[in-house]
């Protein structure tokens, strides 16, 4: 966590993490971080039901020129590890984030990053993932889409008990 938090102090001061009960609670808040535009916004959770899953990205990094659901602005995901060398569990935990930031913002982004133990940024090209690392292990990730997802922003954030079927 030494790591973390000199790489956030360093990159992200302006990063905004705050308090909250529950899962439930922190998503409807990063939402609405996501809704106001916050430029960093840190260890706050996504909440995928119709995927099954749920986490916590490092960092998500507002992109202002590429537009989202969200408005004229999206975000990426930024994943940082205290290992020097980042490992296919590294790279399959951020494509998981990115794939869940793309459902919740409608938007999936191209690539996603992140930052190792000597603080150099690794740029993963999202479609190398599905191309590589999740058919080689047989790990259980959705393909990537390029472009927006159908699933909106207002439905994630309304639906407490959405069918896993949609």
């Amino acid at each position: 966590m030494e790591h973390q938090s000199g790489v956030i102090s360093e990159s992200y001061p302006d990063g905004v993490e705050e308090e909250f009960h529950g899962e439930e609670d922190g998503f409807r808040r990063t939402l609405e971080l996501m809704a106001a535009g916050t430029k960093f916004i840190l260890n706050m959770p996504l909440i995928c039901r119709n995927i099954g899953l749920e986490g916590r990205p490092d960092v998500l990094v507002r992109v202002d020129d590429i537009g989202s659901d969200l408005g004229d602005f999206s975000y990426v995901v930024v994943e940082i590890k205290s290992a020097r060398n980042i490992s296919e569990a590294h790279i399959l935990q951020g494509a998981v984030y990115n794939r869940m930031l793309g459902i919740v913002q409608g938007y999936e982004p191209d690539e996603y990053y992140i930052i190792n133990g000597d603080s150099n940024e690794k740029v993963i090209p999202a479609v190398d993932v599905t191309a590589s690392g999740s058919n080689s292990r047989n790990v259980a990730m959705p393909t990537v889409m390029n472009g927006r997802s159908r699933t909106s922003l207002t439905m994630l954030a309304t639906s407490k008990n959405q069918s896993r079927t949609t």
